[in-house]
């Protein structure tokens, strides 16, 4: 934040305008100051704040008070079809990003926001529609960037149309489900629109297979950023979670 007409940036620049001595104390307490040291920077200064973390060696400390979960990674097999089509998502926004960074142009920024979101259904949930399978029924139809014609025609080749990365997440999911029978799990993707079109895609193979008929998927949202339904608010983060 901080930015453009951004309210925090209405009030970044009238703390700025202060005198030293006139500026009140502010605390600000965030987990992601920035996804790089120079966005970090930039913000500070926009702020005039200085960034405190919690040092590395603190972190057993912590441990004993807040859980802290052991990683594990799993290597995830992917046809070079799936491959090559995440590499041309990336590239092409790429290509666009340079035109985006100093223009104001809607078409250009939503066309980038889809193949964003294209890039990150099939990476999380798949590349079928619902004439391909039940499991596709009631998600959202995204275009596909010319750009991205002719990956996009060899992805569709692969049957079933079922990204490999929810396949191994679905297979963890059943295997925790045998050993611990009051068991719930968390998965997380990219965006809210694919929040959204991740528990509609979990409900319907719930709905379509016995063997899932325990799956009952909900959605977790942040409060502060809008969407097609509105806010997600924070009673309704707390009714889910008490839910959950």
């Amino acid at each position: 934040r901080g930015e453009s007409a951004h309210p925090y940036a209405e009030v970044a620049r009238a703390y700025a305008k202060q005198p030293g001595r006139r500026r009140p104390k502010i605390l600000g307490l965030t987990a992601s100051p920035g996804d790089s040291r120079a966005r970090v920077e930039a913000l500070t200064d926009r702020f005039c704040a200085v960034l405190l973390c919690c040092p590395k060696q603190h972190t057993q400390e912590l441990g004993q008070v807040v859980p802290i979960p052991k990683l594990v990674l799993r290597s995830v097999a992917s046809e070079p079809s799936f491959l090559a089509f995440l590499r041309s998502t990336s590239a092409v926004l790429l290509t666009l990003a340079p035109q985006v960074k100093n223009s104001d142009d809607s078409e250009l920024k939503h066309r980038m926001a889809t193949i964003v979101e294209l890039g990150v259904r099939v990476r999380c949930i798949g590349w079928g529609t619902a004439h391909d399978a039940d499991m596709y029924a009631g998600l959202r139809d995204i275009a596909v960037d010319e750009l991205l014609t002719e990956s996009w025609q060899e992805l569709r080749r692969i049957a079933p149309e079922v990204s490999p990365c929810l396949e191994i997440a679905l297979a963890l999911v059943r295997l925790r489900k045998r050993a611990h029978d009051d068991y719930r799990a968390i998965i997380f993707v990219e965006t809210r629109k694919s929040a959204r079109d991740m528990c509609t895609a979990l409900a319907n193979i719930s709905r379509m297979d016995e063997a899932w008929q325990w799956l009952s998927p909900t959605i977790l949202l942040g409060h502060n950023a809008k969407d097609e339904d509105g806010r997600f608010t924070i009673a309704k983060q707390k009714a889910t979670l008490a839910d959950f």
